[in-house]
């Protein structure tokens, strides 16, 4: 089966609108979610409510928390949608279940389990090794759509 086909038949459409969660940091999400348009900001926030943001996903990414999907875990951050969102749901063991079984599936699963990887290995090396300034120039650089889209 190719991964569209599986996403057709064990994923669910939703539909959230700005300024909604997705889910929430410290709860139990056990799915991970295609973001088919919409804007989306995931974050943590501390005990004193003071909000950080861990990244943007935007149209054609695969977003969840990996500790909640598979380990059971609660999610150490929330996923916020700061435009109307039209998202797929999967749940993790389904895909996680189906890929260990299925050839394509497994393809596009590596694939986006290595972009999340490299692109949470960049954003390491630029926070300790770049200032604001230059952090700043870098998402200008990488991600010159999202400056028109965030405030």
């Amino acid at each position: 089966m190719n991964f569209d086909d599986f996403v057709t038949a064990n994923g669910v459409a939703r539909n959230i609108a700005d300024g909604e969660y997705v889910f929430r940091q410290g709860e139990t999400c056990a799915s991970v979610f295609l973001v088919r348009a919409g804007l989306l900001k995931a974050c943590y926030v501390t005990g004193e409510g003071k909000e950080t943001i861990k990244s943007f996903i935007r149209e054609g990414e695969i977003i969840g928390s990996l500790s909640a999907a598979y380990q059971g875990e609660a999610s150490p951050f929330s996923l916020v949608c700061l435009s109307d969102a039209r998202l797929v749901e999967l749940d993790f063991a389904t895909l996680y279940d189906a890929s260990q079984k299925d050839l394509d599936i497994a393809r596009v699963t590596t694939r986006f389990l290595l972009a999340f990887a490299m692109n949470k290995e960049r954003r390491e090396r630029d926070f300790l090794t770049a200032s604001a300034e230059q952090r700043y120039r870098l998402l200008v650089q990488d991600m010159p759509d999202l400056l028109d889209r965030v405030t």
